[in-house]
């Protein structure tokens, strides 16, 4: 006899190998079906399916097996068309309302994570490939095996409770069960002939279901203590909920005064994550006896800070001592993209901010004067762990933003110190334009960086560097590189802005990663621009024990209603 452990691997590699099979089995279109098929129409379809689901099921942890359940009767009846989640109509009795299905659960959770796809990616992902998408994550999610799901299904259009016949009996005779999944082309009896009739079922049940809460508890006190620094998607939706849909609200008010504060904001968090990392160093204030970062020379074009104490503000107003200024910043970032009609970049939060802010950190971590496209992307990998495509993607920031005279100057007049001499690298009409919007001397004078469509991101920048109209020497050099100017004559030509904006919401990831502190480090500051006094940072800490407290107690009397 098997060891219990071995029989349920055994048994959750069998659920794995049933849904493949359901999936790919059943409905006509199953051979145009392929794994990664949203990898450019919608390249965080996958990400927003797991995250939404990990919530629902950290929330309720039996809903993972209540998803299994929604698509294995969506697929058996019709195939996996997503007919189940069709209402009734007054002249139809819809599939879900049929008596065998009148048990189902899950429904609005599959309407939420389509209200996340669609707010991401209008009209692209089918709600048969969620149910799919969700049914393996449950599976995951429960401690089972995951697997590689093709995707590519439409949505049917007929949902009737009298087809619902096709069900195999929940307790009918085993014979009948494997005649009902032989004429879907699945042969049930090999997969299932060391589990005994009544032991099956319940195996596949129990194979989706979650560990007992009192082992999930344990599981997570213990990484409330011994969890290493890391950001996730979610952080804040327990302890402030509505934390990300009050930076888009005060984001999107902004922006529909000015739009041209994105391109400062989405600015601003580079220059903070590039300096000690992904902590708002880059918003606090200098002292008597320290300057800060925001006064280095180097950053003197640098703005945006008032967008974020106020969306801070109401942060504070809402969840007191909860969302760091670094998150404040960095969700704020990737918001002025998504309302610069940009790509939806699920953004991975729960940093805490720094309290170090010295000036002189930032020439340490910036190329050094005459640096070429070489010594950058040397820099971007030795200090940063960033690859010289990330270099070309994160770049194509400029799309947006604007940039001071000063900085250009020296490619308008006395080029190499020649005496009214230009930069040959820069394209001859371009020069004439630019000379005509800065004067010699001319430190105060914003230009775009994106002259065609400034403050739209989209891939102009491309078209715009490979036509030797980059406004930055940056931007030139990246024709000087082969891996470089390759990407940017990719996305000159492109024909749709898809894979830039794939990758740049991988790269932008990658970015706000970098030195992040979690955890007990750092702090929550309670104004973007000052460290916190002892007082505050007492007060800070107290509200978040409390937190952990409760979180404990509430997920200790469930262990106790359940036991």
């Amino acid at each position: 006899m098997a060891a219990p452990a071995t029989i349920f691997c055994r048994r959750t590699a069998v659920v794995a190998v049933l849904l493949i099979c359901l999936t790919m089995c059943t409905g006509p279109a199953a051979g145009q079906l392929a794994v990664g098929y949203y990898s450019k129409t919608c390249p965080a379809a996958e990400d927003i399916v797991r995250n939404e689901t990990a919530a629902a099921i950290t929330a309720s942890p039996d809903l993972a097996a209540a998803l299994l359940r929604l698509h294995y009767h969506d697929c058996f009846v019709q195939g996996c068309d997503a007919s189940v989640l069709l209402d009734s109509t007054p002249t139809n009795t819809a599939e879900k309302d049929s008596k065998p299905n009148g048990s189902l659960r899950g429904f609005d959770v599959v309407a939420r994570v389509k209200d996340q796809l669609e707010h991401a990616c209008p009209g692209t992902v089918s709600c048969a490939d969620i149910l799919a998408l969700m049914a393996r994550d449950a599976v995951f999610l429960a401690k089972g095996p995951t697997w590689p799901v093709a995707l590519g299904r439409r949505d049917g259009r007929v949902s009737s409770a009298g087809n619902c016949g096709e069900l195999p009996p929940l307790h009918g005779d085993i014979d009948l069960m494997v005649q009902s999944f032989a004429a879907k082309g699945l042969d049930v009896k090999d997969l299932v002939e060391e589990i005994d009739r009544e032991q099956a079922r319940k195996d596949m049940v129990m194979a989706a279901a979650p560990p007992p809460l009192l082992l999930v508890l344990l599981l997570t006190t213990t990484a409330m203590m011994t969890a290493e620094a890391h950001v996730e998607i979610g952080a804040y939706n327990k302890t402030c909920p509505q934390a990300e849909d009050i930076v888009l609200k005060e984001m999107t008010a902004i922006l529909a005064r000015s739009p041209d504060l994105a391109g400062p904001v989405l600015r601003l968090l580079s220059v903070d994550c590039f300096v000690g990392g992904c902590e708002g160093s880059i918003l606090l204030d200098s002292t008597a006896n320290n300057t800060a970062e925001k006064d280095s020379p180097l950053n003197q074009g640098v703005g945006g800070y008032e967008i974020v104490d106020a969306i801070k503000a109401k942060l504070e107003a809402a969840c007191p001592g909860v969302v760091s200024c670094a998150d404040t910043l960095a969700l704020a970032a990737r918001d002025s993209i998504r309302l610069s009609k940009g790509p939806f970049i699920p953004l991975p939060t729960g940093r805490r901010d720094g309290n170090r802010f010295v000036a002189a950190d930032v020439a340490l971590n910036s190329p050094p004067p005459g640096a070429t496209m070489a010594d950058i992307i040397a820099l971007f990998a030795n200090k940063f762990n960033l690859s010289a495509k990330d270099v070309a993607v994160l770049s194509g920031a400029h799309t947006i933003g604007k940039a001071r005279c000063s900085t250009v100057s020296s490619r308008l007049y006395n080029f190499g110190g020649n005496n009214g001499a230009s930069d040959p690298t820069l394209d001859a009409n371009y020069t004439a334009t630019l000379r005509g919007e800065c004067k010699p001397g001319d430190n105060a004078t914003l230009v775009d960086l994106d002259p065609t469509t400034p403050t739209v991101f989209d891939t102009d920048y491309y078209a715009l560097v490979a036509g030797k109209r980059g406004l930055l020497s940056t931007d030139a050099a990246l024709l000087l590189d082969p891996a470089t100017s390759a990407y940017v004559a990719a996305q000159a030509n492109a024909t749709s802005s898809d894979e830039f904006f794939a990758d740049f919401a991988k790269s932008f990831v990658a970015m706000s990663k970098l030195g992040v502190l979690t955890h007990q480090k750092g702090e929550i500051r309670q104004l973007c621009s000052k460290v916190n006094t002892p007082t505050t940072h007492n007060a800070a800490a107290a509200r978040t024990t409390q937190q952990t407290a409760v979180a404990g107690m509430a997920l200790a009397l469930a262990v106790a209603l359940v036991l």
